[in-house]
């Protein structure tokens, strides 16, 4: 995913266009500078991904037939326990993601 940056520059507009995950994984990193026990690059990496991709409100429901409901993790931790093992693992990075990511804790708590 992209997005656009503008700002004015007097009468210019300075338009840039970024990456979530560069984005994501720039910010980390320099925060990541800063701590007492900086994590591993990988570490940064991944989040930069899993923020990425929960950036967008589509990851945090599932479209069954027309239907949107919340996603209900246990279940579909459970529905990847019989899926081939390519299929499992996605199934499980994805509950573990969302499961993980800080904004599905935002969007928890603003409920």
């Amino acid at each position: 995913m992209h997005y656009v940056k503008i700002e004015m520059m007097g009468d210019k507009k300075l338009v840039s266009n970024v990456s979530l995950n560069d984005f994501f994984y720039s910010t980390l990193s320099k925060k990541n500078k800063f701590v007492t026990c900086p994590l591993p690059e990988e570490f940064i990496f991944y989040s930069s991904l899993t923020l990425e991709k929960y950036a967008f409100s589509h990851h945090f429901f599932e479209n069954d037939n027309g239907n949107v409901n919340e996603k209900i993790l246990g279940l579909q931790f459970l529905y990847s326990q019989g899926k081939a093992k390519e299929e499992k693992i996605s199934e499980l990075k994805d509950v573990g993601g969302y499961g993980l990511s800080p904004t599905w804790i935002i969007f928890r708590i603003s409920k």
